[in-house]
């Protein structure tokens, strides 16, 4: 066992399941550039930020959501028919956890937010709190 055995390549690791999921090959790059500058750049994240999750655990929970709850993932150019839905509310990226799916602009950055948005939230709720299943439903924006 040599010295760097205990380094773990997490670009592997994700062409691993990307290779059992059908995303087009701009998907496949852009989620493995995602991941290659959140491990390049992040020590200067933690500079400028300090309170921070620790490196690992974040690449992992970032893969383990590809993993698990992403299914289908289209990219859109802005001056297309399909970014409207984009351009009208204003946001990057679009969610659909029911059919795990995302629609989003092809850059790093908002398939970052949109993976981050697809993974289950979960709140606990007291049965006894008279307006449970409102609130349950808010706090994971499902109205």
């Amino acid at each position: 066992m040599g010295l760097f055995s205990k380094i773990k390549n997490y670009n592997i690791e994700l062409d691993e399941i990307l290779d059992n999921k059908y995303f087009s090959s701009t998907i496949k790059n852009l989620l493995l550039s995602m991941i290659y500058k959140i491990e390049t750049f992040y020590p200067d994240y933690k500079e400028v930020k300090r309170c921070v999750r620790c490196k690992e655990d974040l690449l992992n929970e970032i893969i383990e959501i590809i993993r698990l709850y992403c299914d289908n993932i289209k990219t859109v150019e802005p001056d297309s028919d399909q970014a409207k839905l984009l351009i009208k509310n204003n946001i990057t990226a679009v969610t659909n956890v029911n059919e795990r799916s995302i629609l989003s602009y092809p850059t790093e950055a908002a398939l970052f937010y949109a993976i981050s948005d697809i993974s289950p939230k979960y709140f606990y709720i007291n049965q006894d709190f008279i307006i449970k299943d409102i609130m349950q439903a808010s706090l994971v924006n499902r109205l």
